[in-house]
Order: C-alpha cells, then structure tokens, then sequence
C-alpha cells in the first residue's frame, strides 16, 4: 500500500513517471521494499513541512526511509 501511495502522488506531480524494479526482502523481523524514486521527486513524496510522507507512514502504516 506505501508503495502505491508513493507511486501515486509522483504520477499526480509528473504522469510520465515509470515506476522502476522494486526488492522484497526481510529486515528486523519485518518486511522491507525498495521502492525507485527519482531525485526530483524525493521533495514531492517528503512534501510541504514533511506532511506528505507524514500522510503515506499514517496511511499505509509504515515507515518510509530514504537511501542514497
């Protein structure tokens, strides 16, 4: 569900985006998925103060991280 929440607001901002390969694995007891996003696009999915990726953690109950 974050994933499609992520990909959703990128394609609201930009309908040429493609969403790329995504991984599954396990981390922590837990389940982790990389989801591909654009660098232009990491300031939409953090949004306005952080309420955007405030709204996909509470949304879609999970946590969102950035790697570099």
């Amino acid at each position: 569900a974050a994933k499609e929440l992520v990909l959703e607001v990128i394609r609201d901002r930009d309908g040429d985006f493609r969403s790329g390969r995504s991984d599954f694995g396990g981390r922590l007891g837990g389940t982790s998925l990389d989801v591909a996003v654009p660098r232009f696009a990491v300031g939409i999915v953090i949004g306005r103060n952080g309420e955007m990726i405030k709204k996909i953690q509470n949304d879609a109950g999970v946590r969102v991280q950035f790697k570099a």
